[in-house]
C-alpha cells in the first residue's frame, strides 16, 4: 500500500494523472460499495474523499464514503463516513439520500444504553448539520436538543466529576501517563531478561495487570472527555443557530451554558466571536457592567488565538506569533482561524475607542480573510463593515458610507448565488446583508449632507429594499427556472453556472479549514497550494458563465434580485398610496414612506426587541380564540401606531391605501388592528365596532417587496375568458405518516387532523356559485374537489381562483415537506391528495384574484428564518397571480364562510371595485354585524391582501 505522500506526490506529478489513476493504482480499482476495508485502509480512503469534495467531484466522494460506511468494521472510521456522506450530498443536492442513510443510523444507534449512548447523540449531531446546510433550523435545533438530552440525561450522570473537571482530569493524566510508561518499562525489562521461573512470571502478570488496570482506566478517562467534547459542541451548534435565527435571548442562555461547559470540560475561555456577541447583547440590554467582563474576554481570547498570552500589554505589533500558521501557510494571516481572530481584535479596539489598532488589526484581517476566502466573499465583506463602523467613529463619514456600499453589493452578489444554491447559507447572507443596510440608513439619516437629494433617496430605496428578506422567493424563481427555459443549451448553461459556484463555495470552505484536519503539516502545504490554484481556476469559470448567462438574458429572467431604479419605482405607486418599509435595530427603528411625489423618512423611537414584544402580545391576542372577557390590547395598538406611523402618515393627508411591506418585527401582524385614536377609558367587546381601528380610514395591502409591485404592474391585463374556478370541502382522510421518519414527526408539533371533512366551511361554494353565469364558473366541491378534476378544468381560463379548504405550513405535515392545500381523494388513493407549492408554481394561471378561505395560507414555509408571504402566496404569484387574499391565522369557519362569500359576492356586484376596497368593505361589514365576541378582530381581521391591491377582480383593466 502506498503512503500518504505518494498519494499527494503523483497527484502534482507533471502529467496530473485524475483521482480515478490513483485510486485504482494504490487499490487496484475504483472503490465500490460492498467492498470490505481494514482500518489502516480506511485512512487511505478519506484522503481520497477530501481530495474528490475539494475537486467539486460530490458524487465520486460519495461512492467512497458510502463503500467506506458499509465495509469498515472500525465505529469511529464509520462515523466519519456518515459526515462526509452528508457532506457530500449537500454538495450535489441531495439531501433526501443523505437524509435516508443518516436517519436509519440515528435509528440503529438509538438503543444504546450507558456510556455507548454517546454514539446516537454523535448521530444527531451529523442529522442536525445536514438540516442546517438545508436551511431547516427549527428541524436541526430539534435534533440537537435530542441529542443534548440524551448526553445530560443517560451519559454525562455516568462520569465521574474528576473527569467533567478538567483541572481534575489533567492532573489524573500527567500522574498516570508516566505511570505507565514506568510500568511498560518494566515489563520490556523483564521480558527480555529471559528468565522463565514462576516467580519472575508471578512479577511479570502482575505488573501487566496493573498496567492494564491503568491503561483501561486511562482510555476510559479520555473516551468519557471526547462526550464532553461533543456535549459542548453540541450546545455551540444550538447557540450558533440560535443566533442565525435571530433569536438573541436564547442564543444568550446557550452562551452562557457554554462559558460553563468551556471552563469546566476544557479549562479553556469561550472563542473571541463568542464573546463579543455576549458583549453586544448585554449592552443591547443595558447591562454595561456585565458587557465588559465579555468585551476583556474577547481580547483575551484573541490575543491567544494570534500567539500572545490573554493579558498582553498593547499595542501588539501586527505580525503573528503562531508557528502552527506559519508551518501551513508561510504567513499567520493567510489561516482563516487566525484571520478570524485578528478582525475580532480589531472589533475590540473599535469598541474601547482605540481607532488607530483597530484599523492596523481590520487591515491586517482583510488581507489575511482575502486570501482564505476570496476577495469578493462573505467574510470579507464583514471586515469591509467593520472597517467603515471605524471610520465613521473617526468621523469620516463619506469614507464610511463608500465602504458601506462596497460591502452591500458584495453580499447581494453572494445572495444570488446562495439562492441558486440548496442550502441553508442564504440565510446568514441574509443577516450580513441586513446589518450593512441598517448602518447606511442610520448614516444617511443622521447625515443627509452626504449625498445629494436624489442619490439619498436613491441608496436609502435601495436599503430598505435589501432589508426584505426574498431569498425564498429567489430560490423559487431560481428553481423554476428550468421550467420556463425551453431553449437546451440555456437550461445546459445554467446547469453549468450552479455546479461551477458549488465548486467554488466548497473549495473555499475546504481550504479555509484545511488548518483544522487530519493530516500532517507537509501534506498540508501540498494540498494548500492544490487548493489555491484550484480556487484560481474556479473563479475564473464562475465568471466566465456569470458573463454568458447575463449576455443570453438567462440571470435576468429569474430576477433573483430586483433593485429598481427609485423614480421609475415611483411612477408604478397611484395617487392615494403610500408604500410603507421599515428597518429596526436593537436601539431604534425607521419607516420610510413613499408616495408617487414624495420620500419621506422618520425615526421610530423604540429598538426591535421592545417593539416586538408588543407586536407579539398583540398577534396573541388577535390570533387566539376569544372568550367574553378576553379583550383586545387596545392600548398596545395606539401605542404601537403612535410610535410608527402617526408621525409620517401625517405628512400624507390626502393617503386612502397603504402598501405595507411589513416582515421582521411585523412579521406575520395585521396592521388593520392598529388604532388611531387615542383611548380615555375602557371599551367592550360589543362596543369595538367604535374603535378608530386603522382600517376604517385605509385600504391595506402587503407586499414582498416594492420590486414585487413594480412586476406585478408591468404585467398586462388578464385575458382569462371566465370568471370563477371554485375548489373546497374535500372529503378523506389525512394520516399522521410524515416520510421524513416520524422521528422528525416526533421533534415538531403536528395538528391532529385525522378527519377534518366536518371542519370544512361547507356551503361557502355552493353561495358563492349562485353569483355567476353557469357558463362563466367552474365549482368543485367534496368529490369532485380532486387534483386531477382541478387540472381539467383548466384554472389558467379564469380571472378568479378560490379555495376553501385546509391550508399547512411546511412544519405541519412532513411527509410533503412544503406547504400545501388539502385535496379529495377517491376510494383507489392510498395516500392523502395535496396541492402542493411546487404544483402551484408548475402551473400557469392568469387570475386577478385567488382566495385562500385556508388556515394560515399568508404564513412563511414554515421554516425559520423564512418570513411571511413565502409559501402559498410566493407560489401563486410565480404561477401567475396578481393578487391573493390569505390568512394570518387558522380562521373561525363560520367568520371565514361570511368574509369569502362576501368578498366574492361584491365583486360580482361591483365590477369596477379594487380588491382592496371589497376587502376593507368586508371586513368593517363584519366588524358592524358582529354580536358580542365577534366584533373581536380574531373574527374579522385574519385575511390580508398581498399583492396588486389597485385590480378589479372581474376586469380587464387597473384602477
Amino acid at each position: 500500500m502506498a503512503t500518504i505522500g505518494v498519494i499527494f506526490e503523483s497527484s502534482h506529478a507533471s502529467n496530473l494523472p485524475t483521482i480515478e489513476q490513483d485510486e485504482i493504482k494504490i487499490f487496484g480499482k475504483l472503490i465500490q460499495p460492498g467492498d470490505k476495508f481494514s482500518s489502516f485502509q480506511s485512512v487511505t480512503i478519506l484522503l481520497f474523499v477530501y481530495r474528490y469534495l475539494a475537486s467539486g467531484r460530490s458524487e465520486e466522494a460519495y461512492r467512497i464514503c458510502t463503500a467506506l460506511y458499509q465495509g469498515s468494521d472500525s465505529e469511529s472510521v464509520k462515523d466519519g463516513a456518515l459526515q462526509c456522506i452528508s457532506l457530500s450530498s449537500v454538495m450535489s443536492g441531495h439531501f433526501d439520500r443523505a437524509e435516508t442513510i443518516i436517519i436509519r443510523s440515528v435509528a440503529d444507534s438509538e438503543h444504546l444504553t450507558g456510556k455507548e449512548r454517546s454514539k446516537y447523540a454523535s448521530k444527531l449531531l451529523v442529522l442536525a448539520n445536514l438540516y442546517q446546510e438545508r436551511g431547516y433550523f427549527l428541524i436541526a435545533d430539534k435534533v440537537l436538543q435530542k441529542a443534548e438530552d440524551a448526553l445530560e440525561n443517560d451519559v454525562i450522570p455516568l462520569i465521574p466529576e474528576s473527569t467533567q473537571d478538567h483541572q481534575q482530569a489533567s492532573r489524573l493524566n500527567q500522574e498516570e501517563q508516566p505511570y505507565m510508561n514506568k510500568l511498560e518499562k518494566k515489563i520490556q525489562q523483564l521480558i527480555s531478561a529471559g528468565v522463565d521461573d514462576e516467580e519472575k512470571n508471578h512479577q511479570l502478570q502482575k505488573i501487566n495487570d496493573e498496567f492494564q488496570k491503568v491503561l483501561t482506566r486511562f482510555l476510559s478517562r479520555n473516551y468519557d472527555q471526547s462526550t464532553l467534547a461533543l456535549h459542548l459542541s453540541i450546545v455551540r451548534k444550538r447557540w450558533h443557530i440560535a443566533n442565525i435565527s435571530g433569536d438573541a435571548d436564547k442564543a444568550f442562555s446557550l452562551l452562557r451554558a457554554i462559558v460553563i461547559l468551556s471552563a469546566k470540560y476544557d479549562g479553556r475561555f469561550i472563542n473571541s466571536s463568542e464573546a463579543l456577541a455576549g458583549y453586544y447583547y448585554l449592552m443591547n440590554k443595558g447591562e454595561p457592567e456585565e458587557a465588559t467582563k465579555y468585551l476583556t474576554l474577547a481580547k483575551g481570547t484573541a490575543k491567544l488565538d494570534i500567539g500572545y498570552s490573554f493579558d498582553a500589554p498593547d499595542p501588539l505589533p501586527t505580525t503573528f506569533n503562531n508557528p502552527g500558521a506559519v508551518a501551513l501557510f508561510g504567513d499567520a494571516s493567510h489561516s482563516s482561524v487566525i484571520a478570524g481572530a485578528i478582525m475580532n481584535l480589531g472589533r475590540v479596539y473599535r469598541v474601547e475607542g482605540n481607532v488607530i489598532q483597530a484599523q492596523r488589526f481590520l487591515n491586517a484581517a482583510l488581507k489575511g480573510t482575502q486570501f482564505t476566502s476570496g476577495e469578493d466573499s462573505n467574510e470579507t465583506a464583514n471586515i469591509i463593515y467593520e472597517q467603515a463602523l471605524t471610520e465613521r467613529q473617526e468621523g469620516k463619514l463619506t469614507v464610511s458610507l463608500t465602504l458601506l456600499r462596497k460591502a452591500l453589493a458584495m453580499v447581494i452578489a453572494n445572495a444570488e448565488d446562495a439562492a441558486l444554491l440548496p442550502s441553508g447559507n442564504a440565510i446568514e447572507l441574509m443577516g450580513n446583508r441586513n446589518k450593512i443596510a441598517l448602518e447606511i440608513i442610520d448614516l444617511l439619516y443622521s447625515s443627509p449632507q452626504l449625498l445629494s437629494e436624489p442619490q439619498r433617496m436613491q441608496v436609502l430605496f435601495e436599503a430598505f429594499q435589501c432589508l426584505h428578506r426574498q431569498f425564498t422567493a429567489s430560490s423559487i424563481s431560481s428553481a423554476s427556472l428550468h421550467l420556463n427555459q425551453t431553449n437546451l443549451e440555456h437550461r445546459k448553461l445554467l446547469d453549468d453556472y450552479q455546479t461551477a459556484t458549488r465548486k467554488l463555495a466548497t473549495t473555499r470552505s475546504w481550504y479555509a479549514r484545511l488548518e483544522s484536519n487530519s493530516l500532517n503539516v507537509d501534506a498540508r502545504q501540498i494540498e494548500a497550494i492544490n487548493l489555491l490554484r484550484q480556487l484560481q481556476t474556479q473563479q475564473g469559470e464562475v465568471i466566465r458563465l456569470r458573463n454568458k448567462l447575463n449576455k443570453a438574458g438567462i440571470l435576468n429572467a429569474s430576477d433573483i434580485t430586483s433593485h429598481n431604479n427609485f423614480m421609475e419605482f415611483q411612477k408604478k405607486l397611484l395617487p392615494g398610496e403610500v408604500l410603507l418599509q421599515f428597518a429596526f435595530n436593537n436601539v431604534h427603528g425607521y419607516v420610510l414612506a413613499t408616495t408617487h411625489q414624495q420620500q419621506h423618512i422618520a425615526v421610530i423611537k423604540r429598538g426591535r426587541m421592545a417593539f416586538r414584544k408588543d407586536v407579539e402580545t398583540l398577534l396573541y391576542e388577535v390570533s387566539h380564540l376569544p372568550s367574553d372577557t378576553m379583550k383586545f390590547s387596545l392600548n398596545i395598538a395606539n401605542r404601537l401606531y403612535e410610535q410608527s406611523l402617526a408621525n409620517v402618515l401625517s405628512k400624507f393627508p390626502q393617503a386612502k391605501r397603504l402598501l405595507l411591506v411589513a416582515d421582521d418585527v411585523w412579521d406575520g401582524f395585521p396592521f388593520s388592528v392598529l388604532v388611531e385614536g387615542r383611548l380615555e377609558q375602557s371599551i367592550a367587546i360589543n362596543d369595538y365596532d367604535k374603535v378608530d381601528w386603522l382600517i376604517r380610514r385605509y385600504e391595506i395591502a402587503y407586499l414582498p417587496s416594492p420590486a414585487s409591485l413594480a412586476r406585478l404592474r408591468a404585467r398586462p391585463p388578464s385575458k382569462a375568458p371566465d370568471d370563477i374556478l371554485g375548489i373546497g370541502s374535500p372529503v378523506g382522510l389525512v394520516p399522521r405518516s410524515p416520510t421524513r421518519g416520524a422521528f422528525v414527526a416526533s421533534l415538531l408539533p403536528q395538528p391532529d387532523i385525522q378527519n377534518l371533512t366536518g371542519a370544512v366551511a361547507v356551503g361557502e361554494l355552493e353561495q358563492v356559485e349562485k353569483f355567476f353565469a353557469p357558463e362563466k364558473r367552474k365549482i368543485l366541491i367534496g368529490p369532485d374537489a380532486t387534483n386531477i378534476n382541478f387540472y381539467k378544468a383548466k384554472p389558467e381560463n379564469y380571472k378568479i381562483l378560490i379555495f376553501a379548504t385546509h391550508g399547512y405550513l411546511a412544519s405541519d405535515l412532513s411527509e410533503i415537506g412544503e406547504p400545501a392545500l388539502l385535496m379529495s381523494t377517491t376510494s383507489q388513493d392510498s395516500k392523502p391528495a395535496f396541492l402542493t407549492v411546487n404544483d402551484i408554481a408548475s402551473m400557469r394561471i392568469d387570475a386577478n384574484l385567488v382566495l385562500l378561505n385556508a388556515c394560515n395560507t399568508a404564513g412563511s414555509d414554515g421554516m425559520p428564518g423564512a418570513e411571511s408571504l413565502t409559501g402559498m402566496t410566493n407560489a401563486f404569484f410565480f404561477s401567475g397571480a396578481r393578487s391573493v387574499i390569505a390568512s394570518l391565522w387558522s380562521v373561525n369557519d363560520l367568520a371565514a364562510t361570511t368574509m369569502g362569500v362576501e368578498v366574492i359576492g361584491q365583486s360580482s356586484r361591483k365590477k369596477q371595485s379594487t380588491i382592496a376596497s371589497l376587502l376593507q368593505q368586508t371586513m368593517l361589514m363584519a366588524l358592524k354585524n358582529g354580536h358580542g365576541r365577534e366584533k373581536h378582530p380574531y373574527y374579522w381581521a385574519p385575511y390580508v391582501i398581498i399583492g396588486d391591491p389597485a385590480i378589479e377582480p372581474l376586469s380587464a383593466s387597473y384602477e
